[in-house]
């Protein structure tokens, strides 16, 4: 649940930047894939994360002399950021299942 509700901030805080429009046409998805990441019908996967990243990194990065690597950085912590998100709901799944089988 986490997880979902990380990407769906991530893509909302594009499509305030660039628009609704243009944001789902760079990420190549559509409005009822971010409906179903919002009602946890289904998590994105790690390509949909990466491609979240890459595009927020890019747009978010102030134009200057070292703005590549700054894109790097800031995609590094994007993409940390989301891998946090996934362990944390593997870990309070196992956790549920764990407690519930004892």
């Amino acid at each position: 649940m986490k997880y979902n509700l990380y990407v769906v901030r991530q893509i909302r805080k594009i499509q305030n930047k660039i628009g609704k429009k243009e944001t789902l046409e760079k990420l190549n998805i559509g409005r009822t894939v971010i409906w179903r990441w919002e009602s946890n019908e289904y998590p994105p996967s790690l390509d949909h994360l990466s491609n979240i990243c890459i595009l927020s990194a890019q747009i978010f990065c102030k134009k200057n002399a070292n703005r590549s690597e700054e894109i790097k950085k800031m995609y590094k912590e994007l993409f940390m950021q989301g891998l946090y998100c996934i362990m944390v709901d593997y870990y309070e799944k196992n956790n549920n299942i764990l407690s519930t089988s004892l």
